[in-house]
C-alpha cells in the first residue's frame, strides 16, 4: 500500500536518508548490529503524491508505471505480501536484489560504517532526529 502525504500537512524534512537491511534477524536494530547483515543506503524524497524512494548505487526509483512513488516502507510491505509492481519505464537500471527479499529499514541512517561524511569514524553516520522515528519499529 503506498503511502500518501496528508493533505494540508507541513512536511519537516524532503529527503530522508534510508537504509534497507535483510531481515534474517527480525528486528531492524539486531540487523544494524549484526555483521555481515546486506544492506543497502537509498534516499527517501517527498512528493506531492507521498515519498519517493531513490536509489544511491543506480538509476533506478520506487515509481510504478501509472507514477504512483513507494516509500522504503511500502517496498518492505509489498516483498511481505508476496507483490511486485510494474516499474515505470524511466528507470534505468534494475531494482537492488535485496528489495526483492524480506528486508527492514531504517530511516536516518547514512551509512553502517562511518566513512561517507567527515570526520570519518567506525561510527554510523546518521541524523539522530531521523533515527528517533524508527523506535516503534525495532
Amino acid at each position: 500500500m503506498p503511502s500518501r502525504a496528508a493533505p494540508g500537512k507541513a512536511c519537516r524534512s524532503r529527503i530522508n536518508p534510508a537504509f534497507a537491511l535483510t531481515a534474517k534477524t527480525g528486528s531492524a536494530l539486531m540487523s544494524l548490529l549484526t555483521p555481515g547483515t546486506s544492506s543497502h543506503a537509498v534516499s527517501e524524497v517527498r512528493t506531492r503524491r507521498g515519498w519517493l524512494t531513490i536509489d544511491s548505487n543506480s538509476r533506478w526509483i520506487a515509481l510504478t508505471e501509472d507514477d504512483v512513488p513507494l516509500s522504503t516502507g511500502d517496498l518492505a510491505a509489498m516483498t511481505v505480501a508476496g507483490e511486485e509492481p510494474i516499474w515505470t519505464s524511466h528507470n534505468q537500471s534494475p531494482m537492488d536484489p535485496i528489495f526483492s527479499q524480506s528486508f527492514t529499514h531504517l530511516v536516518g541512517l547514512y551509512s553502517r560504517h562511518g566513512r561517507f561524511y567527515p570526520p570519518y569514524t567506525p561510527m554510523p553516520d546518521v541524523n539522530f532526529g531521523q533515527l528517533l522515528h524508527n523506535l516503534s519499529r525495532v
